[in-house]
């Protein structure tokens, strides 16, 4: 059915790695994801040092992220010293 309303118009902009926002919210997808590691996992450290929570649905929603990343964050943080491990309630104590 699809083909028979025309010929295929691909958008190279979805696979470039550059995409501008759209204005609905959503965070612009970037080529050097590097750099930007750098930044949120500091942004996680200073919410976590000034707020004083070190909970990874606290993390998703103070920096809009999904539950993969904040855990990946929580995980470096406890490598580093920054918070403990999970105590038997499953809270963490913050270090720094």
């Amino acid at each position: 059915y699809l083909r028979s309303l025309g010929p295929v118009e691909y958008v190279d902009d979805v696979t470039s790695g550059d995409v501008e926002a759209d204005g609905s919210g959503q965070s612009t997808v970037s080529g050097d994801a590097g750099g930007d590691a750098k930044d949120i996992y500091q942004q996680a450290v200073d919410i976590v040092r000034t707020d004083r929570k070190s909970s990874i649905s606290y993390l998703q929603r103070r920096l809009n992220i999904g539950y993969n990343k904040a855990a990946t964050l929580i995980e470096r943080m406890e490598d580093e010293g920054i918070v403990s491990q999970q105590n038997s309630s499953g809270k963490r104590e913050i270090l720094i």
